[in-house]
């Protein structure tokens, strides 16, 4: 595919089709590179939007000395938007009870129904206190007012709830505790959020293949 913008950290690629594209960290190749003191100094200068491919291609540094520092200066200076990028790493690059801490502060400070990359790194931490946290998450979506409103494509509110039921069940959680969420989602207005539970879920729930897509 050619190549269709470059960054200081990726190169995006995309098919004249229109319908396909790849994005391509430049850490990975190693046409780019970054040291801690290289971003404490750049990054008052750089835009949102450069913040945040930066976060998104950022994971290609994990093996540098320097990289958990990095994590913790980005969770300082960053916003939700740069949280939610980077969220995973805190999870895996840092110590079990202070990633903890800096996501769910994390976790308070973001939009509703943006806070599934959030979630899906605290479950990474598997902290003894986050099914609590999830469950509350959970509650919050569902009481939400957009929770049950139709979308031409996807209610984000709706599947940011099928993500936490997921990670939920992972965690241990007994899929009878949680079955009326699931029926909620499972008979949604948006088809495309009853199609992504069925397929995220439908293997805790045998029902619920059949209940979204029909009998075969």
């Amino acid at each position: 595919m050619p190549l269709e913008r470059e960054t200081a950290w990726s190169r995006r690629y995309a098919h004249p089709d229109g319908k396909r594209v790849t994005i391509n960290s430049r850490f990975e190749d190693g046409s780019a590179s970054l040291t801690l003191p290289q971003l404490r100094a750049g990054w008052i200068h750089w835009s949102e939007s450069e913040k945040i491919d930066l976060c998104q291609n950022f994971s290609w540094l994990s093996k540098q000395a320097d990289f958990p520092e990095m994590i913790r200066f980005i969770m300082r200076e960053g916003s939700w938007q740069v949280w939610a990028a980077v969220a995973l790493q805190v999870a895996t690059q840092l110590p079990q009870e202070e990633a903890f801490m800096l996501l769910s502060s994390a976790l308070q400070a973001t939009p509703l129904g943006s806070r599934s990359n959030v979630v899906q790194a605290l479950a990474r931490t598997r902290h003894p206190l986050v099914p609590d946290l999830i469950g509350r998450v959970l509650l919050e979506l569902r009481s939400s007012a957009e929770f049950l409103s139709d979308d031409p494509f996807v209610n984000w509110i709706a599947l940011s709830a099928t993500w936490c039921i997921e990670h939920l069940l992972d965690l241990g959680a007994r899929p009878e505790a949680l079955e009326d969420a699931v029926r909620s989602l499972s008979d949604h207005p948006c088809s495309e959020n009853r199609a992504r539970c069925a397929a995220i879920l439908g293997d805790s729930y045998p029902w619920l293949r059949a209940h979204v897509w029909g009998p075969g």
